[in-house]
């Protein structure tokens, strides 16, 4: 696929690799993997299109249902992340990578943000708004 988890190969003694936060996918088939993954883990399912599961190991994943963009100019333009955060966290019916399946976002939860934003600044070069 275009895009993929790259995990180190895991040793006996090796820690396993949590993210503190989560990541959230956008699937071509959000009902088709949340019934499969219900065989292994507990599935929150919000509506037919979304759903919530953590893996063994502990890592949270919000899934998704591809759904096309929104206009990106004029009326009814909704910048995507205001979707993803209104509400109850899930709502919003514009959700995809370049329209398609992928890896939509990784979300890093810290202690302080403000200092989380500088390092990307300092970093990076990056602007924080």
């Amino acid at each position: 696929g275009n895009q993929q988890f790259h995990l180190a190969q895991e040793e006996a003694d090796d820690p396993r690799q949590i993210i503190r936060g989560s990541v959230g996918l956008c699937l071509p088939d959000a009902e088709k993997a949340a019934s499969r993954l219900e065989k292994f883990c507990d599935v929150q399912r919000h509506d037919a299109t979304r759903f919530t599961v953590t893996c063994p190991v502990g890592n949270v994943f919000h899934c998704y249902q591809v759904a096309k963009d929104p206009p990106t100019e004029g009326i009814g333009k909704r910048p995507k992340m205001v979707n993803l955060h209104k509400g109850d966290g899930y709502n919003g019916d514009a959700f995809s990578v370049r329209n398609g399946p992928g890896i939509r976002y990784v979300q890093f939860l810290v202690e302080d943000a403000q200092k989380a934003a500088q390092s990307y600044v300092d970093e990076f070069g990056g602007a924080v708004t």
